[in-house]
Order: structure tokens, then C-alpha cells, then sequence
């Protein structure tokens, strides 16, 4: 696989991981029930895979990928209903 497609594909797995979590936290619909749902503890296993994908690939990222991947784990604040945005 090339480099541009790796690229993507992390890419890909973290705004996914991220978007989960938000919605686990209640923070977006749930795109099947068109409701707001909170499922704390799914959120908290999803956070802990992005602490971990960060953890596991820290030093091996480039300047994108790492920032993505920097602004996805502070959904930690989130959680603790602190501001953060993810771009």
C-alpha cells in the first residue's frame, strides 16, 4: 500500500473512533435512531482505543496524522464536558 493511502486510511480510523465516541457520549444522533443516546461506558472504551492508537504510534505519525490524532484523544474533555474541537 502507498503512503498517501495509509495515510488515509489512519485517517479515516481516527475521525470514525472520534465520531463514535461523541455520539456515545450524546454529543451527535445516533444516525440509526435519529436520537440523542448516551451509552457512557461505550465512550469511555472508545476513548481508551485512542489513548492507545496514540500511545502505539507515538513518534512513527506525521505532522497531520498527529495532530488529528492529538485533537481526537482531548475528547477526554469532552467527556468531563470541557470545549474542544476537532477539525
Amino acid at each position: 500500500m502507498s503512503n498517501n493511502t495509509n495515510e488515509n486510511l489512519f485517517q479515516g480510523l481516527v475521525i470514525s473512533l472520534a465520531a463514535a465516541a461523541m455520539q456515545h457520549m450524546g454529543k451527535t444522533l445516533n444516525p440509526v435512531t435519529q436520537k440523542i443516546e448516551k451509552n457512557l461506558q461505550a465512550a469511555q472504551g472508545t476513548i481508551d482505543m485512542l489513548d492507545m492508537l496514540a500511545a502505539k504510534t507515538s513518534g512513527n505519525l506525521n505532522e497531520a496524522e498527529g495532530k488529528l490524532l492529538e485533537r481526537a484523544v482531548k475528547l477526554h474533555g469532552m467527556a468531563d464536558n470541557r470545549p474542544v474541537f476537532i477539525h
